[in-house]
């Protein structure tokens, strides 16, 4: 089998409609990835020439993967996410779009307030891509990185082990903000959280309901336990007009503007998707809080 007949095949998975160029870009690039080659050795010099065995067999294996229905990303082992890249197996969710968007939010919101370095709590992390990518936007930012799962957390570690910055990244493990002293520690408190109702867990993709881990996804009742166990307790940790920036699902939107106006976080606004539904919640905290405490934010520390 010639290199070009395999990115053929891989790009009938990718792309199976044919109508971009993007499954063909995929296509070489998981190539390249499942066989070990740099990409450049193989294009364009050596697309007609014929692949080694070992290729072949590394191929094979990653077409039946494709096959049963497993998500590209875990096939590939990496996903991009803002402007970073980072490591995705079944330990976590694979992160989307829409966290890029929560991302956007924070990283204007601290720039707005001319905080070129500040305390930011990443609750769920997952692939700790939330972390990374804020580390890299503002390179002198201390960061806890949060998950209760201590398989994901490995994942998260592997995916922020080489940050250097100026700042730091402390990865906890902790059920929510179970481990943490009460304390106006943070600046930003940011969290993709569990939003999808238990009861449409069945009807989601399988690429997603049979790959991705459902501790990731279940939100319980109508999708809104664990947003409301964040609301309640986030503003016993942020500083003086911190911020709690969250993602949602659009079906949410109605309920938590309900549940902000009983918490004891202050301004808060809903910013909406590309596709124009609620996807955002970005809450501020009440002024009169004062103090720092960055030095003992976590109970094991």
């Amino acid at each position: 089998m010639r290199w070009i007949d395999a990115a053929r095949r891989l790009t009938r998975f990718l792309d199976p409609e044919g109508n971009t160029g993007a499954g063909v870009n995929a296509a070489w690039r998981l190539l390249a990835d499942i066989t070990g080659r740099e990409l450049e050795n193989i294009l364009p010099r050596r697309v007609h020439e014929k692949m080694p065995p070992e290729s072949v067999c590394l191929l094979h294996s990653a077409l039946n993967r494709l096959a049963g229905g497993e998500p590209v990303a875990y096939v590939l082992g990496r996903v991009g996410f803002h402007d970073i890249e980072v490591s995705v197996d079944k330990r976590a969710l694979i992160p989307r779009p829409e966290t890029e968007m929560l991302v956007e939010e924070v990283i204007a919101w601290c720039r707005q307030r001319r905080l070129p370095a500040p305390w930011i709590l990443d609750l769920g992390t997952g692939t700790g891509c939330i972390a990374k990518a804020l580390s890299k936007a503002m390179p002198a930012s201390t960061i806890v990185a949060i998950d209760r799962a201590m398989e994901t957390l490995e994942l998260a570690k592997a995916n922020l082990r080489f940050e250097r910055t100026a700042g730091s990244i402390h990865i906890v493990a902790s059920d929510w903000l179970t481990a943490l002293r009460p304390g106006p520690h943070f600046d930003v408190v940011a969290s993709n959280p569990p939003y999808i109702s238990s009861d449409r867990l069945a009807s989601l993709p399988s690429s997603v309901r049979e790959w991705e881990p459902e501790s990731a996804l279940d939100g319980g009742w109508q999708g809104i336990e664990q947003l409301q166990a964040i609301l309640f307790t986030a503003a016993t940790h942020m500083k003086p007009q911190g911020l709690l920036a969250m993602e949602i699902g659009p079906e949410q939107a109605e309920h938590m503007g309900r549940v902000l106006e009983k918490t004891d976080l202050g301004h808060y606004r809903i910013v909406d998707d590309l596709a124009g539904r609620a996807r955002v919640v970005m809450a501020e905290g009440p002024c009169g809080r004062s103090g720092r405490g960055e030095e003992s934010v976590c109970c094991a520390a």
